[in-house]
């Protein structure tokens, strides 16, 4: 009687243990600068980078706009990606596309204009 109990409570704490744990991306709140962040020629919601390569494009993917949210801090992109591993000033395709798509896939990321958050998500396209 004694195995039964006991293996009815180790089955029950392996029954939990094995559940999936959802990992929180953290936030990146970045400022929008037109300068640095241009919207894609085909029409879409995209938004390119003047440093990214032609023949691999990375890119953030427009997902949705929100109001009123309050970061404790807003970067500056073209700082950011310039001091970043995949930048590489030295090369004449300066942005390593696939590193930057990588990288900001494990993030959620807002661009800042005023008082409008647009969330986007990293992308990374073949031409």
């Amino acid at each position: 009687m004694k195995n039964i109990f006991y293996l009815t409570v180790v089955i029950i704490l392996i029954s939990f243990s094995s559940k999936p744990q959802s990992i929180d991306k953290d936030t990146l709140f970045f400022k929008f600068d037109k300068n640095y962040i241009l919207d894609a020629k085909d029409g879409s919601d995209d938004f390119l980078l003047v440093d990214s390569n032609s023949d691999g494009t990375f890119y953030f993917e427009r997902k949705e706009t929100t109001y009123n949210l309050k970061p404790k801090k807003v970067k500056c992109l073209k700082k950011f990606v310039r001091s970043s591993k995949f930048y590489r000033k030295d090369f004449y395709r300066k942005l390593e596309d696939y590193s930057a798509y990588e990288y900001f896939r494990e993030y959620v990321i807002f661009l800042v204009h005023k008082n409008e958050f647009i969330r986007v998500e990293s992308r990374f396209e073949i031409e």
